[in-house]
């Protein structure tokens, strides 16, 4: 993390399910570990903790050495280039069991196996990763929202329950003992009273409580997972070839007057994958775009001094995913072979088609 990086740290009101929280977002856009804007959360009393150091303790270590731009710095006044070694030390000093971020990680994922709904998982997950997602919408008050709920969740965890407890077991007899236990029992009964739909609301705390008041978490969260996995398929189907903006994936919604929140639309966006189809020409919005050869995502530009005309990316596509349908010549592979072998054509060849 830079100065500078430090400088700009957005303050957030989280707000969600009744519990409010002051929380200061960072972003860091140099790290060895991804290509994206690494993202995290503090708490007020934890940027007190950076504001302290940054102020007192960072001033008294510079020197003529010390690199200005980088806010952590060595006693020595040098940069920290391995912080899993000064880690390992504190650790040591203090004479502590000396926990990597792959152990966390590692912890993380058991934790959430069984009490997280698969909404909060990519919250966890996107939190520790740093999603594309999340890096090109960096300081969207929707995206702010998200890395302070990931932020909850991951420092949260471990405090409902024990994951021994809570995991499902895989054996036989495992699976014949969960079937009809009360939970599940309960669940049934939340979705005799709250049927899940497309654009149904998640039932309220205080609904499934009366239901159940012991198993009212594990019911709430079961079925706000499976309204997300039936919209997750309705948004495929609606969008088969090409992976929807936020923005329009916001107005359909808005459309078909789904009751939900500003969160759960990003995550209807990196859950939606290709479908596969037959006949993808007959989709209407594809159809379109040949006619008019006008595709999202594509740019067509020209070389000021070659004039050879050239064909970028300007978003990551999926696999499986339609880029274009450019129609051109046909030409046999000889011909497209011989072609590509020359400079220009080198430059140029973009297409092969076989008759």
């Amino acid at each position: 993390m830079t100065v500078e990086e430090w400088h700009k740290r957005v303050p957030h009101n989280f707000t969600s399910e009744g519990t409010s929280e002051k929380l200061v977002v960072v972003g860091v856009k140099h790290h060895k570990t991804a290509t994206q804007v690494a993202t995290f959360a503090l708490t007020e009393e934890e940027e007190r903790w950076f504001d302290t150091y940054y102020t007192k303790v960072r001033p008294s270590m510079i020197n003529e050495d010390a690199p200005e731009e980088t806010f952590f710095i060595s006693t020595s006044g040098l940069k920290i280039y391995n912080v899993s070694v000064y880690l390992r030390r504190f650790h040591n000093l203090h004479k502590l069991p000396n926990v990597t971020s792959q152990m966390a990680r590692q912890a993380c994922e058991t934790w959430t196996l069984a009490e997280y709904s698969d909404i909060e998982k990519c919250l966890i997950s996107n939190y520790l990763s740093h999603s594309i997602l999340s890096a090109n919408s960096h300081y969207r008050q929707n995206t702010l929202h998200n890395i302070c709920h990931g932020s909850i969740l991951v420092r949260d965890i471990g405090k409902r329950s024990d994951p021994e407890e809570t995991r499902p077991s895989s054996s036989r007899e495992g699976l014949q003992a969960s079937v009809g236990t009360p939970r599940k029992d309960a669940f049934q009964k939340l979705l005799g009273e709250f049927p899940v739909t497309l654009e149904g609301r998640v039932p309220k705390s205080r609904d499934c409580r009366r239901i159940s008041p012991s198993h009212w978490h594990y019911c709430r969260k079961q079925w706000r997972d499976r309204q997300h996995k039936i919209r997750v398929k309705h948004v495929i189907r609606a969008f088969p070839a090409r992976r929807p903006s936020v923005t329009t994936l916001t107005q359909y919604i808005q459309e078909k007057k789904w009751k939900h929140k500003d969160t759960e639309v990003n995550l209807l966006v990196e859950a939606w994958k290709p479908k596969s189809m037959k006949h993808w020409k007959d989709c209407k919005v594809l159809g379109d775009d040949t006619h008019l050869q006008h595709w999202k995502g594509l740019k067509c530009s020209t070389d000021a001094e070659s004039r050879v005309r050239r064909v970028t990316t300007r978003r990551v596509f999926l696999k499986g995913e339609v880029i274009c349908d450019l129609h051109g010549d046909k030409m046999s592979g000889r011909e497209g072979r011989i072609m590509k072998t020359t400079e220009e054509g080198s430059k140029a060849l973009f297409f092969l088609q076989r008759p």
